[in-house]
Formats: structure tokens, C-alpha cells, sequence
């Protein structure tokens, strides 16, 4: 599903603006794919006349039970709130294994380049049973906000303000943590119609921060960074091309986010570059196999690549 809006819809269990069940067998593998959405002030756990119900509700925006399988891509959660007595929770998002556990990938969410923002809601925006997600990116939220054992959210913009124009304009504020803090998913237009860039630097959420007409563009100077082969075993090349010279930092990190080899932290001229990595941490101690991510920082801009060493 793409390019919709879910505003202001009330149900009185579990997801406020969509609930995706599936619990029996045949449901496995069964996906939801959200892009470019926005969901808000939407509500779960509350009656019509606006009052908390008295059974277990999850999800103001959106809940699964047992095997949700649920992607969302670009979207915005502003100002949805879960409710009930007996809330399981997520004012945003409530995932749910009921009561068995997420086995496969094909049982588990993804979210990447999201936005999630509440300011008085029950709970926290995302709450999930251990290893609800197979894949959390390049998101926004404040801190504390995502809750779900086991897993470890990649490359999060902290947000301690309104991330957006106003209450009711929720394209990213000039200068906000959305702004070209995605991953490049090569998806576009957004929930506007306007374009998103392709290469490095799109924003978090649903909507693209535009300039002011009398505000000139900067030229894309976005960092494209490679790997081959990928998988590989034992060594992999990783090109760029540098727009201009300066500091440069090539770190190899596992998927925590914690460093194991630095490739390279000093001065490089513009033009394409590239670096062999053998699969070995600082120490020059073979690694283990598995994903591992490449993060290149730049003067001008930034990127993250995932790889997979195969032993």
C-alpha cells in the first residue's frame, strides 16, 4: 500500500488504523508493505464516546498478532495513542507473538527511514515481543521510544523537538534530524509528489523537506559506496567516489553498531577511491561469518553499506 493517509480512525482493541492478523499456518510469510504513509491521530483501546476500553489493546496506529510480517518504508507516525486498562501498548506500533515467539524473519516487521513523534500519548511509540523486527534503519524517534528485546535499531536520528514544520504540517522542519538522514531505498516521489533523491541523503518519514523557491538547491554531492563480490569470502573491494578531498573514515562495524576494524581514517584526494577488506577485525583476527555493515564518512556526506562474509 502506497501513498496513503490513516488520520484520526478509533478502534476499540488493537490497531488504531490497521490491524494484520494471522495466526494460523498458512498465514507465514504473509506481508503488509507500507510506502510513503502517514498515520496519524489515530487511536486504539478506546470506546466510542472516547473512553479507555477494559480489554487488552496494542497498536494506536498499527498491530499484528503472532505472524504480522509488516513493512513500512518512508512513512510518518504523528500523534497516535494507544489506550484500554489492560494495554500491551506501542502508541505507534504493537507487535504481539501471543503467545509463542517471532521464529523467522518471515514472522517480523521492518522499518526503515520512519518517523515516529507523540507528545502525550500512554506508552512508547514502538512495543513488541522479543525479536519482533527483522530490519530497523535509519528511523526517528525520541529517546527510549522503541521497545523490542533483542533487537537493535541501526542508525537512529534522536529527536528532542517537533521534527516537523507545525502540528499540522508534518514535512520536516529546515535543518531537522529527518533531513537527509535516510537510506537511499531508490523509492520516489513522496506523499506530495515531490522527488526524492536516489542516491544518498533522502529524508526520514513520508515527506521530503523542500527549500524555499529563493533558497538555491545545492548541487547532489551524495556519497555512492559499493562492495564486490558481496557475499564474499575472503576479501571484498569497496569503491566510491569522493566529490572533494579531505577527511575521510572507512569503519567496519557488526550489526550492533559496534566497531571492529577502522580500514582507513585520514586524507583522500577527489575521484573514485577504493579499499580491499579481508574479513579480518584490527587485530588481523579472522571474523566470524555474517552481515557487517561499512560506514564511509566524508566532507560531504555519508553512507552505509551491508555486507556478507561467508565462512
Amino acid at each position: 500500500m502506497s501513498y496513503c493517509r490513516f488520520r484520526n480512525n478509533t478502534s476499540y482493541a488493537n490497531g488504531g488504523a490497521v490491524f494484520k492478523g494471522g495466526e494460523l499456518a498458512d498465514n507465514l510469510g504473509e506481508t503488509a508493505v507500507y510506502i510513503f504513509c502517514e498515520f496519524t491521530g489515530n487511536r486504539a483501546g478506546y470506546d466510542r464516546e472516547g473512553l479507555p476500553t477494559e480489554i487488552r489493546s496494542r497498536g494506536g496506529a498499527f498491530a499484528t498478532r503472532e505472524k504480522p510480517r509488516a513493512e513500512f518504508y518512508h512513512c510518518t507516525f504523528a500523534d497516535n495513542v494507544v489506550g484500554g486498562t489492560d494495554a500491551f501498548g506501542g502508541d505507534a506500533i504493537g507487535l504481539v507473538s501471543e503467545p509463542g515467539t517471532f521464529d523467522s524473519d518471515l514472522e517480523r516487521c521492518e522499518l526503515v527511514n520512519c518517523v515516529f513523534w507523540g507528545e502525550g500519548g500512554n506508552d512508547v511509540q514502538i512495543r513488541s515481543d522479543p525479536l519482533g523486527f527483522s530490519r530497523v534503519e535509519n528511523c526517528a524517534w525520541s529517546d527510549g521510544q522503541f521497545v523490542c528485546e533483542n533487537v537493535v535499531p541501526l542508525a537512529v536520528a534522536p529527536l528532542i523537538a517537533l521534527p516537523f514544520t507545525s502540528v499540522t504540517d508534518l514535512t520536516p522542519l529546515a535543518g531537522s534530524p529527518l533531513v537527509d538522514a535516510g537510506q537511499a531505498l531508490g523509492l520516489s516521489p513522496d506523499l506530495l509528489g515531490n522527488p526524492v533523491p536516489r542516491g544518498g541523503g533522502p529524508d526520514i518519514g513520508a515527506y521530503e523537506y523542500q527549500p524555499p523557491a529563493d533558497v538555491p538547491v545545492a548541487p547532489d554531492r551524495s556519497v555512492q559506496l559499493s562492495a564486490a563480490p558481496n557475499p564474499f569470502n575472503p576479501r571484498t573491494v569497496l569503491s566510491c567516489e569522493i566529490a572533494a578531498g579531505g577527511p575521510v573514515r572507512l569503519d567496519i562495524l557488526d550489526v550492533r553498531g559496534a566497531l571492529v576494524r577502522r580500514l582507513w581514517a585520514g586524507s583522500r584526494e577527489a575521484g573514485p577511491q577504493r579499499w580491499i577488506w579481508d574479513g579480518c577485525d584490527d587485530r588481523g583476527q579472522a571474523l566470524a561469518g555474517g552481515v557487517y555493515l561499512v560506514r564511509l564518512t566524508t566532507t560531504t556526506g555519508s553512507a552505509v553499506r551491508k555486507v556478507v562474509l561467508v565462512r
